[in-house]
């Protein structure tokens, strides 16, 4: 591995490092409610998202927001899933429903993001259907 790889490497990590800590000191300083909102923002996924534009084309970076969508709408159903369960039961017992509430969502929101990814809107120019450029 190359010196300009692990600098590279390291300075995606620390600036990323310094978004989650600083979402974190926010969090920390402004009481529960406004720590709760800066908590919630995509603290992590936003810097990664920076590096994967600057790194890959728009179609890959595109379905990798897709892909991530699918997976935190699938969280957002495990966790109401565990939360909704959990009382009265043991970690186990209450793990296992919740993770497959979290697995069968996941089928169908990627059949979903099948099926965005596919879907191109038309224009018709002169008579002739052109695909219009994103």
């Amino acid at each position: 591995m190359s010196i300009e790889a692990l600098l590279g490497f390291f300075g995606r990590a620390g600036i990323t490092a310094i978004v989650v800590v600083l979402a974190s000191v926010i969090a920390e300083a402004s009481g529960p409610v406004i720590g709760a909102l800066a908590a919630s923002l995509p603290v992590s996924a936003g810097p990664t998202y920076v590096f994967l534009a600057l790194a890959h084309n728009t179609s890959f970076v595109s379905a990798s927001a897709l892909g991530s969508f699918a997976a935190n709408a699938a969280t957002i159903v495990f966790l109401a899933t565990y939360a909704r369960i959990t009382i009265g039961r043991t970690r186990l017992a209450a793990l296992i429903p919740a993770i497959l509430a979290w697995l069968l969502p996941l089928g169908h929101f990627a059949s979903v993001l099948w099926l965005i990814r596919s879907w191109r809107p038309h224009s018709t120019q002169g008579g002739r259907r052109n695909p219009r450029r994103w």
